[in-house]
């Protein structure tokens, strides 16, 4: 009858144990004084992990009507109460991809993403998805145009200006500069260019309906690559390059200056295309 009792207590202890968990993935949730409405600090998980789990809210249903929440733990092969489950939904959230408390659908801002009109439209949503978090709006807001400090200063930053947690905050440093670069916003110097990418976006959005369309990031790669006259011996007037030559090999890469979305996009997938396997010399 003892043993039995001990049991009993060792599973309520269990069940409040998990609902700790919950609410701890709840801790970088703050209400605003004035309005009264509720903002994420920061996300556990960076925008592509989100991103994921936005997909999924998306491929079940979550587009015109809502997503349970056991479904959508079943899909991720995830208890619905563990705290990796709860984390990524968070994280969805709190980027403003996702909607909903106990079942879900995309925000507007993530139907702007997953449905553009243009590629500017998905462009410019993912940049709106950065600032979302109120500690990531605090590190452009500080930095943008800027050079960013080091991960331990800009955590100490986080930590006084949004109560960022001391045991978060360098933590939530690198799950902004993985959404960030994801965002390709961050140059080879560590300047942050969130403005300037906004802008290109914003600026190119109003062309005129009789242009032609402009292929995907896919579409690109597969076309064939044409060669175009060089000026004052490079590609793009007032260009960027990189290079790096090794055992008399040269890799060179140059592109303008602002480059966009779209075009960060077609590099990237074309560089996924030719990494080397593990048995290439």
């Amino acid at each position: 009858m003892i043993h039995g009792l001990y049991v009993g207590n060792c599973l309520t202890s269990m069940a409040f144990f998990f609902s700790v968990v919950v609410m701890e993935n709840d801790a970088n949730i703050k209400s605003d004084e004035k309005t009264g409405r509720k903002e994420s600090v920061y996300p556990v998980f960076d925008l592509v992990e989100a991103l994921k789990f936005a997909t999924a809210v998306k491929d079940l249903g979550g587009t015109r009507g809502t997503v349970a929440r056991s479904i959508l733990a079943q899909h991720f092969s995830l208890p619905e109460s563990s705290p990796s489950f709860f984390q990524r939904l968070g994280a969805a959230k709190s980027f403003g991809i996702v909607d909903g408390h106990g079942s879900y659908s995309l925000s507007s801002e993530g139907k702007r993403y997953f449905y553009p009109t243009s590629e500017k439209d998905k462009a410019l949503a993912a940049l709106n998805f950065l600032t979302s978090p109120t500690a990531f709006a605090k590190i452009v807001e500080l930095f943008d145009g800027e050079k960013l400090p080091k991960t331990e200063l800009l955590g100490n930053i986080l930590h006084k200006e949004t109560s960022v947690p001391i045991s978060w905050k360098d933590r939530a440093v690198q799950i902004f500069l993985r959404s960030a670069q994801h965002l390709g916003i961050i140059d080879q110097n560590g300047i942050l260019r969130y403005s300037a990418a906004k802008h290109s976006e914003s600026s190119n959005a109003g062309s005129s309906e009789n242009e032609t369309e402009i292929p995907t990031p896919k579409e690109q790669i597969e076309q064939p690559i044409v060669l175009q006259k060089r000026v004052a011996s490079q590609l793009n007037a007032n260009s960027k390059t990189w290079s790096l030559t090794e055992d008399n090999r040269t890799v060179f890469v140059e592109h303008p200056r602002d480059i966009s979305m779209q075009e960060w996009e077609g590099l990237n997938q074309y560089v996924l295309r030719i990494k080397p396997n593990d048995k290439t010399p």
